[in-house]
C-alpha cells in the first residue's frame, strides 16, 4: 500500500498523461484515493498539498469556465464538452454552482 501524499501524486498524474475528458474517468482517478458512493460526486483529499488539482485538470484539456475562488470554480473539456464543479475538495458532476 502506497502513502497517502504518493496516492494523491499518482492520481494527478494520472489526470495529467491519461487526459480524462469525462467526469467518470476524474472520479475513478480520484476514487483510488477516496471513495464515494454518489455516482455525481467525489472527493479530491490533496487540497492541503503542493499540487493542485486545477492544474491537472488544465494539462489534461479542461478549462476553468468560472471562479469564485482558487478553491470555488467550474471546469469544462475542450473536447467532450463535460463540465465540473470544485467546491472545497468537493467533487460535482455538471455546473453546481448558485450564481
Amino acid at each position: 500500500m502506497i502513502g497517502f501524499w504518493a496516492a494523491i501524486d499518482l492520481a494527478l498524474d494520472r489526470i495529467e498523461t491519461e487526459r480524462p475528458a469525462t467526469f467518470n474517468e476524474i472520479k475513478l482517478f480520484l476514487e483510488n484515493v477516496e471513495m464515494s458512493d454518489n455516482p455525481d460526486a467525489t472527493f479530491f483529499a490533496g487540497s492541503g498539498g503542493d499540487r493542485s488539482l486545477a492544474e491537472s485538470l488544465d494539462a489534461a484539456g479542461w478549462r476553468c469556465i468560472w471562479a469564485d475562488s482558487s478553491y470555488y470554480y467550474v471546469a469544462k473539456h475542450v473536447a467532450s464538452g463535460e463540465v465540473l464543479t470544485y467546491i472545497e475538495g468537493d467533487v460535482e458532476r455538471g455546473d453546481t454552482t448558485v450564481k
